[in-house]
């Protein structure tokens, strides 16, 4: 009988801690639509990086093929380019692991190298 009178205060405890929680973290949502959209965000920004990394990789194939980048130019581009690759690679990994923060790191280091091999194949004139 004792017992009966912590079991209900527990069981009424639980639900409103877990409420407060779940509205920190996106006002007007809940944790269940609040992780969907951010893996969506991430999938989209990956796709994205995806496409400038093939978009830079015609661009190095086409000028290294013309002779137009050749040299310790050529060089630098492939440090880029591999960094780029290999940040990509993590994404990936990490887009089958669920893990948006994870995807989104990984981009961010994949863009910045895409951005410096871009400088270097299509420099401003």
């Amino acid at each position: 009988m004792t017992l009966r009178p912590i079991l209900l205060a527990c069981a009424l405890a639980l639900p409103l801690a877990s409420c407060s929680t779940i509205s920190a973290i996106a006002p007007g949502s809940s944790l269940a639509s609040a992780a969907p959209a951010t893996m969506i965000a991430a999938e989209k920004a990956l796709t994205i990086t995806h496409l400038a990394f093939n978009g830079v990789s015609t661009g190095i194939q086409t000028f290294t093929a013309s002779g137009v980048l050749r040299g310790p130019a050529a060089a630098q581009v492939k440090v880029w380019y591999d960094k780029a690759g290999d940040a990509l690679i993590a994404a990936d990994k990490a887009d089958a692991a669920l893990n948006a923060q994870g995807i989104m790191a990984a981009i961010g280091t994949a863009q910045d190298a895409i951005a410096a091999a871009n400088a270097i194949v299509y420099p401003k004139r």
